[in-house]
């Protein structure tokens, strides 16, 4: 045989079936697989049979080997589908992450703007920040002040105020001597007969309900009766100092009523009557220790130095609210009370200091000011910065504050007026209002310079429903 090049194709030793299966349809199965599909195809299937749809046939199976391919027909829609393969543990749990935060975010975002919008609720607010109507005031002259003047006058009123105080101090006696003295004390005289002003000559009896009689040192104009703002109808009084008709210790009486046995059997007697102002004491009449003359002097002087200043004191304690006083509109005067024998050698030496002061109220001061040096003010509510910016003197320091119906008073000083306004009345016109009532809401109160409104949360339109939520402050 001739040499050829080509070398002929070896024989393969794998046996190819005919007509193998399809290799969709194949499936290899190991030792154990086939001996659990043996078992199935020699086990008697149940008796209900399955619908012929769902089977394929197998025939004509080969004879097989233990390492032959069986052909075994599967329905297409049962076939396994291939399932991916699983992720790796960290991009699970990555993406988890990822997940819960993004959930945790938005729920965060939503509690915030929950608790934004209750907040601006709960807590909303206002202030109003005002600043009132101011006028610098000059004064420099003298004026005429009325004690209790009407109401609706623009003049300067006043009122006494009257504070009595006694204190004493003990010394040695010097002997003994026969003293005699008649009780006094303040009455005021009453006149509800007529308009008329009474004239009461000196010596005019005024008689207790015991049968004590007691007469006035001086004539005195008692005056008439008068009507008030209410429109009743008031006696006119005079208050007055009374002795005793006679010296002793039976005059020396407490607080009580009076008679003028004058208008005995006359229209007056029962329309012209007395009571006390203080109680009828110092009557005396016997033995008495004596006390040496410079010893008595001295002691006097320290009693009353002592009275002055406890009587200061008092005054300003006792000054009521909204009034105030000043220096020289305060009147001291003394009396000397029955000596009072302690033992045989001990007298104990009585001083009386009575205090009478002009009091004021401060805002009928502050209009009569305003009164006095504003051409434009109407009667509003107002106060004086500084009272004691001004000077305050009598201009006749001989005039008795506690006899008399008016005080000539001079006013010296620089002070500065405020306009007052009604707070409550203020946040009542804002509760519920829009922010573009504000204007019209301030034009109702003349007394405020200007204001600063603050609203909070800024956004709200209007003003709280609530005056608790509405806040006021005053610019000084």
């Amino acid at each position: 045989m001739p040499h050829s090049d080509i070398v002929p194709p070896k024989k393969s030793s794998t046996k190819v079936e005919k007509n193998p299966p399809p290799k969709e349809d194949m499936v290899i199965i190991n030792e154990k697989t086939k001996a659990a599909a043996m078992k199935a195809a020699t086990t008697p299937a149940p008796a209900e049979p399955k619908p012929a749809q769902n089977i394929d046939t197998v025939s004509n199976a080969p004879t097989m080997d233990k390492r032959s391919i069986r052909k075994i027909s599967l329905d297409k829609n049962k076939r396994r589908r291939a399932v991916p393969p699983p992720r790796p543990l960290e991009e699970r749990s990555l993406q988890s992450r990822k997940s819960s935060s993004k959930g945790l975010w938005f729920i965060a975002a939503v509690a915030v703007v929950f608790l934004f919008f209750t907040f601006s609720l709960v807590f909303s607010s206002t202030k109003i920040v005002v600043e009132p109507k101011v006028a610098q005031v000059t004064l420099d002259g003298v004026y005429e002040a009325l004690e209790d003047p009407d109401s609706e006058s623009d003049a300067l009123g006043y009122d006494v105020m009257t504070i009595a105080l006694e204190q004493s101090r003990e010394v040695p006696a010097k002997g003994e001597e026969f003293k005699e003295k008649r009780a006094s004390g303040g009455i005021t005289i009453f006149n509800d007969f007529s308009e008329e002003t009474q004239r009461l000559v000196k010596n005019t009896r005024f008689e207790s309900p015991g049968g004590l009689i007691y007469r006035i040192p001086e004539s005195v104009e008692v005056p008439g009766q008068k009507t008030n703002d209410n429109g009743d109808t008031l006696p006119g009084s005079i208050d007055v100092t009374v002795f005793a008709d006679e010296t002793g210790e039976e005059y020396n009486t407490g607080l009580t009523d009076f008679t003028v046995p004058g208008f005995k059997g006359s229209p007056q007697f029962d329309s012209f009557y007395a009571r006390s102002k203080t109680e009828m004491s110092g009557g005396f009449a016997g033995n008495v220790k004596i006390v040496d003359e410079q010893t008595r002097e001295n002691t006097v002087a320290t009693l009353q130095e002592e009275l002055r200043g406890n009587l200061f004191e008092e005054a300003n304690l006792q000054v009521p609210d909204s009034f105030f006083i000043f220096d020289e509109g305060i009147d001291i005067r003394f009396e000397s009370l029955l000596d009072k024998q302690v033992d045989s050698g001990t007298v104990a030496l009585h001083e009386r200091g009575i205090l009478s002061s002009i009091i004021i109220h401060e805002g009928r001061f502050a209009r009569f000011v305003a009164y006095k040096t504003l051409s434009t003010y109407e009667g509003e509510d107002i106060q004086i910065e500084n009272i004691d910016a001004i000077t305050i003197s009598r201009a006749d320091n001989e005039a008795d504050i506690s006899d008399s119906d008016g005080i000539a008073l001079s006013l010296r000083g620089e002070t500065a007026l405020k306009w007052l306004f009604d707070e409550d009345e203020l946040k009542e016109k804002f509760v519920g209002k829009s922010k573009k009532d504000v204007d019209s809401i301030l034009q109702e109160f003349p007394s405020i310079d200007k204001a600063e409104v603050i609203v909070r949360p800024f956004w709200k339109k209007s003003f709280p429903d609530s005056l608790d939520k509405i806040k006021i402050e005053v610019v000084e």
